[in-house]
């Protein structure tokens, strides 16, 4: 069954009708919406699905709940007028799916509040740094935001070991802003555009994983890491660059994290990562630091060996240990006093909170 596009000319009526502003608004069918898997579409923009057959539903509104909640209203309409209705009936996207009986319809989503818009947020950085923004915001440049960038980093971990939601929200939201105005600043001084950054990873997933956007067949997640381990030596070949078993471990990653994929790397190259452990220790003048290092290494490797991860083991650790400290007896005196009166005494000053401690820092790397 194929339709005839719908007359642009009809379209802000019929908003209208529906009490939403006709000034601008958005217009797809349900064959292109159905094939994605989230809507190439703004949700703070009204928006008009044209053509949905009774077989496209489902799909269709799979990729609308993606950009908008399922209790989203929105109204149905029979495309052609031996089915028209005399008032359209409003739905939520959650009771779309067996609406559609015959005969092609009509969507119309109305828009969400802006702040709801993915372009919305790079509007509001952008306008921080015009200049009559925000004076601090435009004293920022790339070196001083990465200490941000790592701190909400962190604050992400923590939300997620804590299983809250709320707080996960919010730090995500802050976390998305950071990279956002790094990307804002990077436009500015000339050096990259949003354009890149989404074209280059959009390409690179698309490219590492050919086993769903090509026709490769892979039959487990190890075949998945053979493959990606394969494309990515093919990339750094293109680019001229010969690489590493190391290659992509940031060297500013938690140091447990850091050893356990520097281990788990060099195992997969077949190699022993012991043997330049060893060589190291054997080097080395008598140093104490890397006398514990090595030992941390090798509790690593023990770790890994027993298929757990140390990093998120000693996290989990220090999360029980400040729930105990700060549970039940979280108005008393705890150990954290002994430290501070001895401090005092030596003329010292200790930090009142942790967030006391993230204000200093952020004061001397700034």
């Amino acid at each position: 069954m194929s339709f005839r596009p719908m007359s642009p000319a009809t379209i802000p009526d019929l908003l209208e009708q529906l009490g939403m502003s006709p000034s601008s608004w958005q217009y797809t069918t349900a064959d292109v919406l159905a094939a994605r898997w989230y809507p190439h579409t703004d949700p703070a923009m009204p928006l008009i699905v044209d053509a949905v057959r009774p077989n496209q539903g489902r799909a269709v509104v799979a990729a609308l709940t993606r950009a908008y909640p399922a209790s989203h209203g929105i109204w149905i309409m029979a495309r052609e007028p031996a089915h028209a209705e005399s008032r359209p009936a409003p739905y939520s996207l959650a009771d779309v799916g067996e609406t559609f009986q015959d005969g092609g319809h009509v969507l119309a989503v109305p828009p969400l509040a802006e702040d709801c818009s993915l372009t919305q947020l790079p509007n509001i950085l952008a306008r921080l740094r015009a200049p009559d923004g925000c004076p601090r915001n435009r004293e920022k440049n790339l070196e001083s935001q990465r200490f941000h960038v790592a701190s909400e980093v962190h604050e992400v971990i923590e939300a997620i070991d804590l299983q809250d939601d709320e707080n996960l929200v919010e730090e995500l939201g802050d976390l998305l802003m950071n990279v956002l105005f790094l990307i804002n600043i990077g436009y500015e001084q000339g050096r990259f555009h949003l354009n890149d950054v989404l074209s280059g990873i959009s390409r690179k997933m698309i490219r590492r994983h050919p086993h769903v956007f090509g026709d490769l067949q892979l039959a487990d997640s190890d075949s998945v890491l053979t493959i990606w381990e394969q494309i990515k030596q093919a990339e750094y070949r293109t680019k001229g660059k010969k690489r590493s078993s190391l290659d992509g471990i940031a060297k500013g990653l938690p140091a447990l994290e850091g050893a356990r994929l520097m281990q788990s790397r060099i195992r997969k190259a077949g190699a022993d990562p012991d043997v330049h452990a060893v060589t190291i220790k054997e080097s080395a003048e008598p140093d104490p630091e890397l006398g514990l290092g090595q030992r941390l290494w090798s509790l690593v490797a023990e770790a890994s060996e027993a298929g757990l991860n140390p990093e998120d083991a000693l996290r989990r650790f220090n999360l029980l240990y400040r729930q105990s400290v700060q549970g039940p007896d979280r108005d008393l005196p705890c150990h954290a006093d002994k430290h501070t009166n001895k401090a005092a005494s030596r003329g010292e000053t200790m930090p009142s909170s942790d967030q006391d401690q993230r204000n200093r820092n952020s004061v001397e790397h700034h």
